[in-house]
Order: C-alpha cells, then sequence, then structure tokens
C-alpha cells in the first residue's frame, strides 16, 4: 500500500488522548477511546496489505508474519526487558508473582485473557498492574493471526464477493459484540471476537466500501464529521460510560470517515494530521504506548498511591523521550534491516526472545515473587493480604458462581437457628465471619448473602453485574419467606457506585428496607468504609522496608467525607425515614483527622478497599450495641 502520511498523523490522534487519560482523567475523560482508533488503523492496513498482495498474486504468509514480527517485537521486548528490572525493585511479593504471570502471557499474546481473569476483588487494582496495556496488543495479534486466512480463503473461493464477506462479518462481529456486552461485559472489552467489529470497520475502506471523494468539499464533510466524532468522545465520554458496546462505534466510524475522506484528495483535516510535529507523535505512537503506561504505575507504586502531579507530568515526559528513541534506535534498524533477513531467521529470534521472557515470568511465579527481598517484619505486612474470609470461595457468589439461597453459608453457634442474615457485595464477606463471632458468642448464628459488586438495591444492577437485579429480587423473596429471620444487616462499598446510577441504588434501597420492614425484619445499615489508593499490606510492608512507621500511613478523613458525602447522606436520610440504626465504621477508623490502615503491627484492610479480619473485628463493638438497642 502507499504510505499516507494523514494516517500516521491518526496515530497520534489515537495516542495522545490515551496517554492523558493515563496521566490525568481529568485531561481527557474520554480518552481511552484512542485504543479504538488504533484497531481501526489496524484494521485498514492489514487489509488493505493483504488484499493489494493477494490480487498481486505476491502474498506470503510467512513474509507477513515476518513484517509483523520486525514491527512488533523490538519495541516491546524492550520495553519487557526494562520493566522486568524495575519490577522487582517496585512490586511486593504478590504483585511481582502476578507480573511474571502476565509477563507469560503477553510474550504469549494471551495477556487479554489473562487480564480478564484478573477482574476481580482479589487482584491488585489495574492501575497497578504494569503490563495491563498488552490486551490490546495481544487481540491485534490474534486477529493477525486468523483474519489473514479468511482473507485467503475468500480470495480462492469467492473473490469478486470479498466486500459483501467483510459486511457480513462485521455485522456478526458487531452482534457478538452488543451481546457479549449485556451478557459478559469484562469478555466484550477484553475478548478479540468482541472487539472485530473495530478492527472490520477499519477493513470497509480498504476494499473500497464506499465510492471515490472526488469533490474536496465531500472530503471535508467526511475528515471534519470523523475528528469532531473522535473528539466529542475524548471529551464526552468518561470511565462511568458504557463500553464498549454501541458507545465504541462512534470513535471507529469516526477514524474510519477520516480515512475515507483522505484517501481521494485533500482537506483540511488531512492537513492538520500530516503537519511535522504529529506526524512525529504519530510515528512514536507504537513506542509511546507501549512506554507510558508501566511508568506510571512504577510511579504510583513507588508512592504507594496516586503520586503528585510533577511526579507524573515526568513519567510521561520519560515515556516520549524513550519512545522516541526506541523508534529512533530500535524499531528503525529492525524494519529495515526486516526485508532482507531471511523468515527462519526472524522466526527463531523471535522464538528465542518469547522463551527467554517466558522464562523469567515463570522462574518469577515459582520463586513466589521473590519474598527474600525484604526483611521479616515486612514480610508479616505483606501477608495480611490474605486475612480474608477463609470460607470466601464457597460462601461468596459472584456473575459466575451464584450460590442458592438454601446453600448460604452460616455462621455462629452450632446449635442455633439463623435469625441473622448478612446481605450485601463483597464488603458483607468479612462482616459475616465478624459478626459470626459475635453471634456465636450470644448463641445465635447468621448467614451470608454475598455477591460481587451487587449492592442489596432493588432494581439496581452495576455496569460489569448485568444480572445483579434479578440476584438482589430473588434474594429478598428468600429473606421474606424465611420465617428464622429476623435481623437483616445490609451493606456495600456505596462510593464505587456513585458515578453509575446514585440515584436509582438509593431508591432501590430504599425498596429493600421498606420490603424487609414490610415482611417483619429489622434492618441494620452500615455506612461506607474509607478506600486507600493502594494495597493496605504492601503499603505496610513497603514502609517498613523504607524504614518508616507502618502508622503514619493513611486516608485524610476530610477525603474519606468528600468523596462519600453523597451515600453517607442518602443513608442518612433512608436511616431517619425507615427508623433503623446505621452503623458508622468512621467512628473507629477514624479516631482523628486521618483514617487509620493499622493498629499496631496489625493491618486493617487485606487490600485498599476490603477490611480484614482483624479490621472487622474493630466494627463488633458498634454491632453489639445496635443490636442491643433493637427490640426483642
Amino acid at each position: 500500500m502507499k504510505f499516507r502520511a494523514d494516517i500516521e498523523g491518526l496515530r497520534a490522534l489515537a495516542i495522545v488522548p490515551v496517554v492523558l487519560y493515563h496521566a490525568c482523567k481529568g485531561l481527557a475523560p474520554g480518552g481511552f477511546v484512542g485504543v479504538d482508533v488504533f484497531f481501526v488503523i489496524s484494521g485498514y492496513l492489514i487489509t488493505g496489505i493483504i488484499v493489494s498482495e493477494l490480487r498481486a498474486g505476491e502474498f506470503s504468509l510467512s513474509n507477513f508474519y515476518k513484517r509483523r514480527i520486525s514491527r512488533i517485537f523490538p519495541a516491546l521486548f524492550f520495553m519487557l526487558s526494562a520493566t522486568c528490572l524495575l519490577a522487582p525493585i517496585t512490586l511486593a511479593p504478590a504483585a511481582l508473582e502476578e507480573f511474571g504471570r502476565t509477563l507469560v502471557a503477553t510474550v504469549l499474546f494471551a495477556s487479554n485473557w489473562q487480564f480478564m481473569q484478573l477482574s476481580n476483588y482479589f487482584d491488585t487494582a489495574a492501575n497497578l498492574k504494569p503490563l495491563l496495556h498488552t490486551w490490546s496488543l495481544a487481540v491485534e495479534e490474534q486477529f493477525y493471526i486468523f483474519f489473514p486466512l479468511f482473507l485467503i480463503a475468500v480470495h480462492r473461493w469467492s473473490r469478486g464477493r470479498l466486500l459483501q464477506w467483510i459486511l457480513a462479518l462485521a455485522v456478526l462481529a458487531l452482534c457478538k459484540s452488543l451481546w457479549s456486552f449485556h451478557r459478559a461485559p469484562l469478555a466484550a472489552f477484553y475478548l478479540a471476537p468482541n472487539r472485530a467489529i473495530e478492527l472490520l470497520i477499519g477493513a470497509l475502506p480498504a476494499v473500497y466500501a464506499l465510492p471515490s471523494l472526488q469533490a474536496r468539499w465531500r472530503r471535508e464533510m467526511a475528515t471534519g464529521v470523523g475528528l469532531l466524532l473522535i473528539l466529542g468522545c475524548v471529551i464526552g465520554y468518561d470511565e462511568m460510560t458504557p463500553f464498549p458496546g454501541w458507545h465504541a462505534l462512534l470513535p471507529c466510524v469516526g477514524a474510519a470517515l477520516i480515512i475515507y475522506g483522505g484517501r481521494d484528495g485533500e482537506s483540511t483535516v488531512k492537513s492538520l494530521l500530516t503537519c511535522a510535529p504529529v506526524r512525529y507523535v504519530g510515528a512514536i505512537s507504537y513506542a509511546l504506548y507501549l512506554w507510558h503506561w508501566p511508568l506510571l504505575v512504577f510511579a504510583r507504586h513507588l508512592d504507594l498511591g496516586d503520586p503528585p502531579g510533577t511526579v507524573v507530568v515526568a513519567a510521561v515526559a520519560m515515556a516520549f523521550l524513550l519512545a522516541a528513541f526506541s523508534a529512533r534506535f530500535i524499531e528503525r534498524p529492525f524494519r529495515k534491516a526486516a526485508p532482507t533477513a531471511r523468515a527462519p531467521v526472524i522466526f527463531t529470534v523471535a522464538a528465542a526472545c518469547v522463551a527467554g521472557a517466558a522464562a523469567v515470568g515463570v522462574a518469577t511465579v515459582v520463586s513466589h515473587g521473590l519474598p527474600q527481598r525484604f526483611s521479616a517484619p515486612a514480610l508479616s505486612m505483606f501477608e495480611f493480604s490474605s486475612h480474608f474470609n477463609p470460607r470466601r470461595p464457597q460462601c461468596h457468589a459472584s456473575q459466575s458462581t451464584r450460590i442458592r439461597y438454601e446453600d448460604a453459608c452460616r455462621y455462629g453457634a452450632a446449635d442455633a437457628t439463623p435469625s441473622i442474615a448478612v446481605w450485601g457485595d463483597s464488603y458483607g464477606a468479612e462482616l459475616a465471619m465478624g459478626l459470626g463471632e459475635t453471634a456465636e458468642s450470644r448463641g445465635v448464628a447468621l448467614l451470608q448473602l454475598t455477591s460481587s459488586a451487587c449492592p442489596p438495591a432493588l432494581g439496581y444492577s452495576p455496569r460489569f453485574e448485568p444480572d445483579c437485579g434479578a440476584y438482589t429480587e430473588s434474594t429478598l423473596h428468600h429473606v421474606i419467606a424465611d420465617a428464622r429471620i429476623r435481623d437483616v444487616v445490609l451493606v456495600a462499598n456505596y462510593q464505587q457506585y456513585v458515578g453509575e446510577n446514585w440515584p436509582a441504588l438509593a431508591a432501590g434501597l430504599g425498596r429493600t428496607i421498606s420490603a424487609l420492614q414490610g415482611a417483619g425484619k429489622r434492618v441494620t445499615l452500615q455506612a461506607p468504609v474509607p478506600n486507600f489508593h493502594y494495597p493496605v499490606p504492601d503499603a505496610l510492608g513497603e514502609m517498613v522496608f523504607r524504614h518508616r512507621a507502618p502508622s503514619a500511613y493513611g486516608v485524610d478523613k476530610r477525603e474519606y467525607l468528600q468523596v462519600n458525602a453523597l451515600p453517607l447522606a442518602s443513608l442518612y436520610e433512608l436511616s431517619t425515614r425507615y427508623v433503623v440504626p446505621l452503623i458508622s465504621p468512621a467512628t473507629v477508623l477514624c479516631p482523628t483527622d486521618r483514617c487509620r490502615a493499622v493498629d499496631g503491627s496489625t493491618a486493617l484492610y487485606f487490600d485498599e478497599f476490603h477490611l480484614s479480619i482483624e479490621g472487622v473485628r474493630l466494627l463488633q463493638p458498634l454491632y453489639q450495641a445496635a443490636f442491643d438497642a433493637l427490640p426483642h
């Protein structure tokens, strides 16, 4: 294909919003759509290259993969080598062990599957995973494996119907993406079949699906609308926008319009995209994508939370410098040498790189994250990451593992009939165990009714738990029908739902309380627990390792009150309206102007959000007082 400078500039339009979004979401709240623009560009270029070579009778799979390896591997393994050196310096044992797993998945181009599996409550937050950004590379590589075979088959057996076949495949891919978005949101985000529609949107201009735009005003309109669509999404979307789904189509169509409108002549947008500074950023965009994310992640690990703005700016500046170095001294020499290199040599070197990186990853996993790097006191702090309810696997539900009401776990006195139910999202799992200890001392028992990211609010389903509403309704039906249950404790991490649809959650929680009281149940509410910006056991272990007092690690109480202003106000209003007790963990966890993470040498959290068993035990007196105050 003929080189197009405007597409190189379009890469800049894709990478800059991504970097801004990752550095400071407020600068580009929808900047994540840049990844989708990259998918469209890849779909266009790969389709155009393969189709043109097939028509010329020059296409070779081995040469195609040789070029892909020469384009992708040098910069990728340069970045991976650096992250392998930085990871042992900055990561706690569990995080380093996870890094080893993701390293293996990355070099096997399966990291999208790996990170989908890691998207649950027991794993490090997304912004602390150094190789998370490689999920999109895995999607593209998987596309490169299967799509050429599809084009070869169509060229051989249905040569004159290529456009029709691509359109049919695009329709199927769109249906699959939308179905997955509603049924399995994480799969819709990470997996290649659900992202294929974005690459196929790019493939359509490559096969001349639309007529040529000979009139300049038509090109101006196509490219102008395309630019507005992309920028509108960058500005108008945010992390609460349901994505990908229908929302992903707008930036993809925008990118396709810019490619289409720039195919047959000049336009204002094309002139902007082909100016030297924009083209240069586009030329280093791949390396910049590779470098900016791990540098920001390691900055967070070094800061044990969100680093100051100066550090973020320095990390982004360093990413630009490394990207420029990579493009000039790593990528360019390999790309120049690739045409004359024999395919077996390229494949052998690539296999050696993959094997070496995989070996490093496996060794890291086998060594359990090299714990010998730390002192015994630091390791004792890291150990609190496992101080959660040991019965979580069989007692705590999720979208993929629902638990029947009849099989709900019970705690407390062995010979007592359950009279209390702890109902909520994952915040209730440890609370059930802690209150179970109190129940046992009083000769009573309780049931655990908890499900990940599913608050006990009728009619409400968070984005990544689409069947939460049905689960809530079923649970309410069973609790009301269970004459044994007299007291119900409702608990959730309300802070995480504020941005989704708080009015619906608050109204649904009110309906739940009303229905329970109508059935003669007594209800107790728990206010939000303070959240941290970094896994607490890892932070405390690092504090000890750095010879700093663990007690100095905490969250400003004003921050807790600010981010939870809406939930606290709503819960207080519900508590007053329905005359139910409201337990406030902050009275114990935030005794001063700071919310504490540690009590002596005991971590009160097992990650950045959930209280450890020891943390929950601090709340036991609050519940004892609340239960004692209830009429019997």
